[in-house]
């Protein structure tokens, strides 16, 4: 049987449906231990009611999930809205959230399993700027870390077509919504960071060149 991985998700649930959708193939997957959630961003009790309605449905009524930060740190839109929400509002959920909890939550099960958790983030980057702020030594304490953020090439679709400026950047909401956290975040990580992108920029060029000198 292939070893189990666990995963710790924050997520900002409820602004649009793949956050949903990727917490649904989490809770059916068998080779996810689904150590916790949290939320991120705007009304984070809402969004935790969501999980937590997903999470009995799934018969994973057991799984922690804690509220985190509600704003961004400096400035920006953040996602106040929850519209999916409503989707869940006449179903029996749980209310009265414990507030700003999800950091601490986030420490102490990265700690207590070292080199072992994949934090997995799929909404804004503030509870994850705020985590590794608070231990700058929590990012070497986990298996991985991997997040919906953005992609930089151009050749992603038709949707992004006509862009000017070379290598077209499409922000995801990590990105987008969590004003300055994402470079907080970059910054914390690990200052190879830029050279991985740029390496991987130069690849990408490669392999067009090569595909355009084959035909």
């Amino acid at each position: 049987m292939a070893e189990t991985i666990p995963i710790l998700l924050d997520t900002d649930i409820g602004s649009d449906i793949d956050d949903a959708a990727a917490l649904a193939y989490l809770l059916r997957q068998p080779r996810c231990e689904l150590v916790g959630i949290t939320t991120v961003t705007g009304d984070v009790a809402k969004r935790a009611a969501l999980c937590q309605v997903l999470c009995d449905a799934a018969g994973k009524g057991d799984v922690p999930i804690h509220c985190g930060a509600s704003s961004v740190l400096l400035h920006g839109p953040g996602q106040p809205a929850v519209p999916q929400y409503a989707a869940i509002e006449s179903r029996a959920h749980r209310s009265g959230w414990p507030a700003y909890t999800a950091i601490e939550f986030m420490r102490d099960a990265i700690r207590s399993r070292p080199g072992e958790i994949t934090l997995l983030s799929v909404g804004p980057l503030t509870n994850v700027a705020l985590l590794f702020a608070l231990d700058p030594e929590v990012p070497s304490l986990l298996r991985a870390w991997v997040s919906m953020a953005g992609q930089f090439f151009e050749t992603i679709g038709p949707r992004y077509k006509g862009r000017a400026g070379g290598y077209t950047r499409v922000l995801k909401a990590g990105f987008r919504y969590g004003d300055s956290a994402p470079r907080a975040v970059i910054e914390l990580v690990d200052r190879d960071t830029s050279v991985k992108g740029k390496e991987d920029k130069e690849r990408h060029e490669a392999s067009l060149a090569a595909e355009k000198s084959a035909s």
